[in-house]
């Protein structure tokens, strides 16, 4: 399964960490693109936690 998986674990986690960066500098409107890119990335490959926290971040 992992190798089906690739790296889309790590860019649905590194795109998370790029919304959340955009957020601290006050940019919301790109934090909230990033954030869901990073949701809808980590709800196919069944993160669930990444799931939840772009969620949230992308509804600020």
């Amino acid at each position: 399964m992992s190798e089906r998986l690739g790296l889309r674990p790590s860019l649905a986690q590194g795109l998370l960490a790029l919304a959340r960066l955009h957020a601290g500098r006050g940019d919301w409107a790109a934090a909230g693109a990033e954030a869901g890119r990073a949701r809808a990335l980590a709800e196919d490959v069944g993160r669930r936690l990444v799931t939840r926290d772009a969620g949230r971040l992308a509804e600020r």
